[in-house]
Formats: C-alpha cells, structure tokens, sequence
C-alpha cells in the first residue's frame, strides 16, 4: 500500500491544491477546513516531494533521502515565514496555530510516504543523505 501511495500521491495532492486555490480566486464557498488549513497540510509535502525529484534526477540516484534535520528546519522556517511574518505586511495572511500544526503533520505525512524509515529510528540498508 505505501508503494502504490508513494507513487502517486504526489498529482493528486497537488491537483487538490489547485482546486483550492481556484475556489477560492472563484469566490467559491468552501468548508472552513478546507478554505483555511488544507492547502497547510498539502504545502510541504508537494514542496519536499518535488525537492526530492529534483535532487533525485540530478544525482541520478533514487536511493537519496532529505535529512530530518532539513526537514525540521523548512517545516519551522514556513510556520515563522507564513504564520508570524506575513500576516504583519498582508492582511491575505492571519497567524494560526492550527495552519503550524498543518504544517507539521503534512512534513508528517511526506516522512510517512517517502522516508517511512524515519518513523521507526532505523536507516534502510540503500540510505544515502543528500550530502
């Protein structure tokens, strides 16, 4: 299940996001979950899987992986860039804890899907970081 997952996720999630986005330029109505935090949720994960792809296809190798440690620190740049920074130049923008929390559970959901071998502490035997 999480091959199949791993493969495809990535068109959908991003289409889900487009069509948010759409909605919203449209003045279409929305549920509030889905107008104020799933494009949270969606962000970083379509943000690291194409990061991956793209370090992937220029090292020529599929075996690479984004350390926790990138992760973290983009996950905690976005909520201070998007949560604490605009929101004081763009009234489009309002401080939400809830959307920090969306942002930690989509770094979640990408580490569950791409690098599964976070979540249990061990390193699979083709790891290579992307050092």
């Amino acid at each position: 299940m999480i091959t199949l997952l791993k493969r495809n996720y990535y068109l959908p999630l991003f289409s889900i996001a487009l069509v948010v986005i759409i909605s919203q330029k449209i003045n279409v109505q929305l549920p509030i979950w889905m107008n104020n935090h799933l494009n949270d949720f969606l962000f970083l994960p379509i943000v690291f899987k194409i990061t991956l792809t793209i370090i992937r296809y220029l090292k020529i190798e599929n075996t690479r992986f984004i350390p926790v440690k990138i992760l973290v620190v983009v996950t905690i740049l976005c909520c201070i860039w998007f949560e604490v920074i605009l929101p004081k130049f763009n009234s489009r923008y309002t401080a939400d804890i809830i959307d920090v929390g969306c942002y930690f559970l989509g770094t979640l959901f990408f580490v569950g899907i791409e690098q599964p071998y976070l979540l249990t502490f061990r390193k699979p035997n083709n790891y290579k970081n992307l050092n």
